[in-house]
């Protein structure tokens, strides 16, 4: 895997803007199968097959996640720490991370002097240690704010975090635009970079559709809250009931990945493979013929790309980024709508994309094929990719440093009411806000949403005297449900009513518009739910 380097912290380091700006990214969850992670390395290996200076520093493997099996560039450099804690467990305290990436920063400075870039992924406090960093040694780092999915939680990060960043980047120009639209100040680093692929420079041969049966695709991870999977089988429920013969494989992992498994026993048109090395995913797109994605949120997703290039025909829903830049509508896929269906309507947005997939077969087929491979090719071709991405690490180069406040918390997860403000997850009147609606549920029993981030930072909070009862936590995630959270059950939303609660609290402040949305969940078990930050 590369060479793999071994991180002292003797190594110094020169600043020389005159040569080309090197760059470390950061993998937070390891080298495990993730889109961002696959687009790390894939950049990352390009920009040292063309003889760039470039690296990749990469956490132990996360738990839930599958191990990505690449091949790397034999120039490219890993700086590798498996026994680094898990990065949801810090708490705020990044010493460990801040020691890793600095130290790591430094050896590439001592190897190719000038700046060098860091580009955090994924989580909050990746990019708290880079802007802790920033304030011992300005002059080394230079940090790039990379904004894959139009979410919450990106926009939080990159909100908290623009002012460390010496350029901002968007893989979709809805993503850029949003950026120049939020930080309009700094029109002039705001960059509009697309994923890419590699893409043959003819469309492969594809074995008509006609007299067999219809071959369906979806890569990815295998869960519901962005991916929304659970839709993907409620369509092929409904092509079962027009007498459309399909096989729908779900390629990947994730939370949902047993949940999935057991809808498919009864299912015979239903099979999940587990995630393969990305080397392989191209195979599956060149045999499938309609690449399908019921996704709430995207980006510019590296798998509908992938399946464009191999002439696969994406049936995708209308998501407000990415979408429509990588699909015409009619021409090189179909566009599904989603916005009117409401947030759980997995059955009805499956019953929109099984007539979406139906019309794409009773139609031209082929000539979508071929509009998608087109799109991929002219849009999204991996050639010129390295080359505008150096562009973005040079310019970063060339621009002055930018060192975080001293009198602001850098880490995303600092806790709420510490010395230097809250974190990016919970707003400095957070622990004010939940303390008096409990308040004011006293005498009723309670469940809390949220077992995160939010939720663990006002844990002081919940264990006062005085408030409401609490009798459990419910959440989304398939994986926490049946666990405890400090004594308490953590169950689906689905079963609040079985804890006895007579109120629901949503204890979120990134995400609580979405919960909110959803709030009918508990309603219908006649449950009251109550928001903090409306």
């Amino acid at each position: 895997m590369g060479g793999q380097v071994a991180v002292t912290e003797d190594m110094a380091h020169t600043a020389d803007v005159q040569r080309p700006a090197s760059a470390l990214l950061i993998l937070p969850q390891g080298m495990t199968v993730t889109g961002i992670t696959t687009w790390a390395v894939r950049v990352a290996s390009r920009l040292a097959a063309a003889g760039r200076a470039v690296g990749l520093v990469v956490h132990g493997g996360a738990a839930g996640f599958e191990p990505l099996d690449a091949a790397l560039d034999p120039g490219l450099r890993v700086w590798r720490r498996d026994d680094l804690p898990p990065i949801e467990a810090l708490n705020g305290d990044l010493s460990a991370l801040v020691a890793f990436y600095h130290a790591a920063a430094r050896q590439m400075a001592a190897a190719h002097p000038g700046p060098v870039c860091l580009v955090p992924t994924r989580h909050g406090d990746c990019f708290g240690a880079c802007a802790q960093i920033t304030m011992v040694d300005p002059e080394l780092v230079r940090v790039i704010g990379w904004q894959h999915v139009a979410s919450d939680y990106e926009d939080a990060l990159l909100t908290r975090y623009e002012p460390v960043c010496a350029q901002l980047v968007g893989v979709s120009a809805h993503i850029a635009e949003r950026l120049r639209t939020r930080f309009p100040g700094r029109t002039a680093d705001i960059w509009h970079l697309p994923n890419a692929i590699e893409t043959p420079a003819s469309r492969p041969a594809r074995e008509p559709a006609a007299g067999r049966t219809v071959r369906l695709l979806y890569t990815g991870r295998v869960e519901h809250e962005q991916k929304r999977v659970r839709a993907l089988v409620a369509m092929s429920d409904a092509l079962t009931e027009r007498g459309i013969e399909h096989e729908l494989v779900l390629l990947g992992d994730g939370p949902a990945s047993g949940e999935i498994d057991t809808l498919a026993r009864t299912r015979p048109a239903i099979r999940r493979v587990p995630s393969v090395p990305p080397d392989d995913v191209p195979g599956y797109c060149a045999r499938a013929d309609v690449f399908v994605l019921a996704s709430r949120t995207e980006g510019l997703s590296v798998s509908l790309l992938e399946a464009m290039a191999a002439g696969c025909v994406p049936v995708i829903t209308d998501t407000p980024s990415g979408a429509s830049e990588a699909v015409e509508d009619g021409r090189s896929g179909v566009l599904v709508p989603f916005a009117d269906l409401g947030p759980d309507s997995d059955d009805a947005l499956g019953r929109r994309l099984a007539e979406a997939v139906a019309g794409a077969l009773d139609g031209p087929l082929a000539a979508l094929s071929e509009g998608a491979w087109a799109r991929a090719r002219d849009r999204f071709d991996a050639r010129d990719q390295a080359e505008r991405t150096a562009q973005v690490f040079d310019r970063a180069g060339l621009v002055a440093p930018r060192a975080w406040r001293s009198d602001r918390a850098p880490a995303f997860s600092a806790g709420a009411g510490g010395p230097r403000g809250p974190g990016g997850s919970t707003p400095a009147d957070a622990a004010e806000r939940l303390r008096s609606v409990l308040a004011g549920l006293a005498g009723r029993r309670l469940a809390i949403h949220g077992t995160g981030r939010h939720t663990i930072e006002l844990a002081g909070v919940l264990a006062e005297p005085g408030g409401a009862g609490i009798v459990g936590f419910c959440d989304d995630e398939p994986a926490r449900q049946g666990e405890r959270l400090w004594g308490w059950p953590v169950v689906a939303p689905s079963e609040a009513a079985r804890l006895g609660a007579s109120d629901v609290v949503i204890s979120s402040w990134l995400h609580e518009a979405t919960i909110w949305s959803r709030r009918a969940v508990y309603e219908d078990q006649g449950l009251t739910v109550h928001r903090l930050y409306a």
